[in-house]
């Protein structure tokens, strides 16, 4: 039974309204229900009996006694802040996030969606960066094969005026200017470049690593250090590689220069001198001449010596053939006692070998 207790009103339910029939509209008879002002005057209830709603239903709401329970529709949480790359942590203006794009990038919304878009591109062009936040681009080109191609650090890239293949048209062909464009050769080169003398030669088709003719005379050049020169006996210097099986170097002629350094001579005590030598083990112009001689070795100026594969020396003695075929040229020293002084080490001597390369 209601009424008053203490001054303290007592009711199952409440009836803002004496006069209205039942029932009535300030009954509070459901949970989360509240009084609720309606801003009218008597008779209509100034206070009637509501419930908190959602018209949009962004928001779930209930009641577990004995609070009315608020929360964001789906389980979702709210979005309260905005963090990008710079500006720290951004907060909403009338409830609302700003999301707009700079230079070549546009944001477009439709809907609840946001799309970020990039504007004046080309159809087949290449992005190339312009230092902004707009993007330049290059090309297309219009004509096929041209290739992209840096133009220097202070430039954008440009296509290349000449066109290449798109594809290796065949094993062996090479890439050749034809004035304007580049295209493969109808000939084939070969993959490696064969045994050491061999040169480019044409089989009527294709080029090929052959040895060279008889009428190919070859040349070997160095120049060897003081201290290569005291070292000589044991550790030959090799003037010509090995040919390859079958192969001859033939020596035609070589010659020496001593340079003096202007300190010390070098010292011969036992006679040492420096020859050509197939190996360390058959000389290549017999006994009788050395390359760089004793005397020449001993001097305190410049010197030169010239010395012919063919001369009496050479004819006067035969050779194994085992001894010489597919067999390396080398400057050696056949005494066992090394070349000693100069020890300034400033002192050197060039050489230079004539040859041809013969199978036999």
């Amino acid at each position: 039974m209601g009424g008053f207790e203490n001054d303290v009103m007592v009711a199952k339910n409440i009836n803002f309204n004496g006069t209205a029939p039942k029932p009535h509209l300030g009954i509070l008879n459901a949970a989360g229900k509240i009084p609720i002002g309606t801003g009218n005057t008597s008779p209509t209830p100034e206070i009637l009996g509501g419930n908190i709603t959602s018209p949009l239903g962004t928001l779930s709401i209930g009641y577990s006694s004995p609070n009315i329970t608020l929360d964001i529709a789906g389980g979702a949480s709210a979005v309260e802040h905005l963090t990008g790359d710079t500006g720290g942590q951004l907060n909403p203006t009338a409830n609302n996030f700003n999301v707009l794009g700079s230079g070549s990038i546009t944001i477009a919304g439709s809907g609840s969606t946001l799309t970020t878009q990039l504007t004046g591109l080309t159809n087949h062009s290449v992005l190339v960066g312009a230092g902004t936040s707009t993007i330049t681009k290059v090309g297309p080109t219009a004509t096929a094969g041209q290739v992209l191609q840096s133009a220097g650090s202070s430039a954008d890239p440009a296509f290349s005026t000449a066109t290449y293949p798109a594809t290796a048209t065949g094993t062996g062909k090479i890439l050749r200017a034809d004035g304007t464009n580049w295209s493969a050769t109808t000939a084939t080169y070969p993959n490696t470049a064969g045994t050491s003398g061999n040169v480019l030669t044409s089989d009527g088709t294709n080029w090929v690593s052959s040895s060279a003719p008889g009428a190919g005379l070859l040349s070997a050049t160095g120049t060897l250090t003081s201290a290569q020169v005291k070292a000589l006996h044991a550790t030959p210097i090799q003037a010509i590689a090995a040919p390859g099986s079958g192969n001859v170097i033939v020596v035609i002629q070589s010659c020496a220069k001593l340079t003096y350094g202007g300190n010390n001579a070098f010292t011969t005590g036992s006679g040492q001198t420096i020859e050509v030598y197939y190996g360390t083990a058959t000389n290549v112009v017999g006994s009788s001449s050395a390359l760089v001689k004793t005397t020449i070795l001993t001097s305190t100026s410049n010197q030169f010596n010239i010395v012919s594969g063919s001369g009496t020396g050479a004819s006067a003695f035969g050779m194994a053939y085992s001894s010489v075929v597919n067999t390396a040229i080398n400057l050696y020293n056949p005494n066992a006692s090394e070349i000693a002084g100069n020890a300034a080490n400033d002192n050197t001597i060039q050489w230079l070998i004539l040859y041809y390369i013969v199978t036999m």
